[in-house]
């Protein structure tokens, strides 16, 4: 009866889930920018900067009042995170490279031809009135684990420059409220590299 039990039990647990999860930069088009249809931008931000989380289309709603812009971690999760900015890789053809290291500037990896990674990194803002709640064990609230990577393409050669950007690429901004709920071995914002606040 107890093994069943336990069974039951495992069968209905929910592990490594993620409510909202970045790891490849939004496209807004800045000031100044050329769009797609090879129109210069004169507006400040077309698009949004990061991907935005929150109770968006309900002016004057009050948190927990109703379901828009609430993340729920429940008690049978474990192991699980409510909002994940992180990085993405994706193997490319060799072709023009130039990476260089963050701290001094020297080159990581450069060359005409050589073995390339597009190495980007995702943005998220929980907005004002967003809520994340917390239950369960181990679980997360708002994880950044990122380094900030910024990929460019320039030139008739396919050139792919990477450089680091900790102001643009790779934050977690929370204006909202993060709560926990009888949680057990939890966190409300962690940040692995780095972060925003």
């Amino acid at each position: 009866m107890i093994q069943l039990l336990l069974k039951i039990m495992i069968k209905n647990l929910v592990e490594n889930a993620v409510g909202i999860y970045a790891a490849v930069p939004t496209m807004p088009v800045l000031k100044g920018d050329i769009d797609t249809m090879g129109n210069k931008a004169t507006a400040d931000v077309v698009g949004t900067k990061t991907v935005e989380f929150g109770r968006f289309g309900k002016t004057g709603a009050v948190a927990g009042t109703d379901d828009k812009g609430i993340i729920t971690i429940g008690a049978n999760a474990t192991k699980s995170i409510g909002l994940l900015v992180s990085d993405n890789f994706e193997k490319l053809n060799d072709d023009p490279l130039d990476e260089k290291k963050m701290k001094n500037g020297a080159p990581i990896s450069s060359g005409s031809s050589v073995a390339r990674q597009l190495k980007r990194s995702g943005s998220i803002t929980a907005k004002a009135g967003a809520k994340v709640e917390v239950t369960g064990t181990s679980n997360y609230g708002f994880v950044v684990s990122s380094d900030s990577y910024k990929s460019e393409f320039s030139g008739a050669l396919d050139n792919l420059k990477i450089t680091r950007d900790k102001t643009n690429y790779g934050i977690g901004i929370n204006e909202g409220t993060i709560t926990v709920n009888k949680g057990e071995k939890f966190y409300r914002f962690c940040s692995i590299k780095r972060r925003k606040l």
